[in-house]
Order: structure tokens, then sequence, then C-alpha cells
């Protein structure tokens, strides 16, 4: 068993949550031999923001287990290998992880400081979800959410990501303030990590049912946020299909690879459960393009999947200098 890597800088446009900064992101490819001709791709993409090991760390941790990968601990190397597997698999046997394959429709990602005018680009490429990311200071995020929650639609819905960043007292202020302000506050449709969780605080429970009932998870935990938001690179198992509440499969703005990955993933989910979710797995687009998003020519809300065998990206793949890990 052989591992190679090529690591690579990601460029973002703009600023891409409230604990980022515009300083380029670093990730690296890998590529897995696992014997018997399987071959297969995937990609490591920390946000040390939120706790990932940095790069060097990870891969530090991948030489140490390798060829035992039992002793991987990272869930983000853990998915980059069974990713990676998974490719294999299907590259051995030439076909397409898509192939038979269901787009879902997935949310259009507004990043901060987005404009109604951002908006409008996105229904235009035919998005009738948004997500719009907060920056953590109400200040900042009260007038850009009323400007794009009032210029919805009506058949359009809002999803919020406040990343954890502000306290519950400050959630409050900026809830009560939404429904003072716009008649549309019911066209929300999550409300993702609204508040830094710390310890399960029973005054939550006093809020309106209403609103607890878009209460969502992702990097912060709190036993009245009852739905899921599921970043596959870090976490993808039998356990989500059956999940009582609702799971939303997101990407990570992490490396185009990676985006393709969570939505072969995300189709997966909507054909195991009952009721099939509108996704966050719409190529993100935040970054400077590099070869991977010239070759690959889906967009909007259902993008058509990279051609190829497994994942995709045959010849990008195959062109890469590719380095041992050792």
């Amino acid at each position: 068993m052989k591992i190679w890597f090529k690591d690579y800088e990601l460029f973002p446009k703009k600023k891409l949550n409230g604990k980022s900064d515009l300083l380029p992101r670093k990730g690296s490819l890998l590529k897995v031999d696992w014997g018997e001709e399987v071959i297969g791709y995937s990609d490591v993409f920390p946000w040390e923001e939120f706790g990932d090991l940095n790069l060097e760390e990870l891969k530090k941790e991948l030489i140490q287990a390798t060829p035992d990968f039992s002793l991987v601990k990272s869930p983000l190397l853990k998915r980059a290998l069974e990713r990676s597997l998974l490719d294999g698999q299907a590259r051995k046997e030439k076909n397409s992880l898509f192939q038979d394959f269901s787009v879902p429709e997935s949310h259009g990602l507004l990043p901060m400081n987005s404009t109604v005018e951002d908006l409008n680009a996105f229904r235009d490429m035919g998005f009738r979800v948004f997500k719009l990311k907060l920056t953590g200071q109400p200040l900042v995020d009260l007038p850009q959410t009323l400007s794009i929650l009032n210029a919805l639609l009506p058949e359009e819905k809002l999803r919020l990501d406040f990343n954890g960043l502000l306290s519950m007292d400050e959630f409050l202020q900026v809830l009560r303030a939404l429904n003072d302000h716009s008649s549309k506050i019911s066209q929300l449709d999550l409300i993702e990590d609204p508040w830094s969780a710390g310890n399960a605080d029973v005054d939550s429970f006093r809020l309106p049912k209403q609103l607890r009932e878009k209460f969502a998870s992702d990097f912060c935990e709190h036993p009245s946020w009852k739905h899921k938001v599921v970043k596959s690179a870090r976490q993808f198992s039998d356990r989500l299909f059956s999940f009582s509440n609702r799971v939303i499969v997101t990407h990570s703005m992490d490396h185009t690879l990676g985006q393709a990955f969570s939505l072969y993933e995300s189709g997966v989910l909507n054909q195991k459960r009952p009721a099939p979710e509108v996704h966050g797995v719409a190529r993100a687009q935040v970054y400077k393009s590099t070869d991977f998003d010239w070759s690959w020519e889906g967009s909007g809300p259902s993008p058509t999947p990279p051609q190829g065998t497994g994942i995709g990206f045959d010849e990008i793949l195959r062109g890469i200098s590719w380095k041992p890990l050792s």
C-alpha cells in the first residue's frame, strides 16, 4: 500500500466566514494504491479555525498510521481514505461513481458581505434556497440579513449560518430585530450554529418552538438544535440514513475534488432517506479557478457531475506530479 500527495493553495475571492482571513488556504490531494489494481484519489483540506490539525500534522499522522489505517484518528484523514478507496474501486471497474445518479438540489452559498445583487445572480442561475454566511458582528449582520431576507420571493427560503460566533444574548437580539423588521421570517429554513453552545443552556428551551424547529448543528452541538448539517469531508456514515430529523450535506468550501465527493454523498443520502433534502453541495466558486474548475462544466442548484471514472477528473489527476508520502 502506497500513498502519494500533491500540495496546493486556493485563493479566496473574498472572506469566507467569520473566523477565516483572505490568506491562501492550503490542502493536499492524495493518491492511494490499495493493492490489487485499486488506485483512488481524495482530498485533505483542513480548517484550523474550527479545530482541525494543520496540513503538516495531518501528513505526519498519516505517515505514522501507514499501513495500519485503523490507527488514524483525524476525521478528515479517515474520510479521505474512505473516499479514495471508493474512488479506486470504481476506477478499477471503469465506472463513474455518478452512474445512474440523481443529482440533488442545493442551496446557493452567499459568502459574508453578500448583497441583494449577489442573491439575484444566484436566483438567475435557478437557485430557490440560499445560505448566508454571517460575520458574527450583529451590527454588520443585521442590515445584510434584513436586506436579503426582505428581497426573497414567496417561494424562496433562506438559511443562516452563524458559525457559533454569537453569545446567546447576541443571537436573541439579532432574532428579535429580524422579527421586528421583516414580515418574511417564516421563510427562514435553517439557522445553523446560532450561538456559541458551550455548556447546555436550559434557557434556550424557552425560545418559541417554531424557531427551535429551525436550529441545526454543524461544528457546535446543543440539545435544542435538532437538525444536522454534515460536512461529509469529516463525517458520513450509515447512521445518518436513519437520523430522525433533517440532515443536510454540505461541502467544506474545499478543493473542487472534495466538492465532487460531497455531491456524490448527498445523492447517496437522498436515496436512503424518506424525504429528499436541498443540500449544500453546489459548486462553491469562492476561490480563483483551477484546472479542476475549468474541467467541470456543471453549475447551478443541480450541477452535472464531473466526467470520468470514479469521482472524475481523470486527465488532470494523471497529469499531476505526485510525491511519495514518507
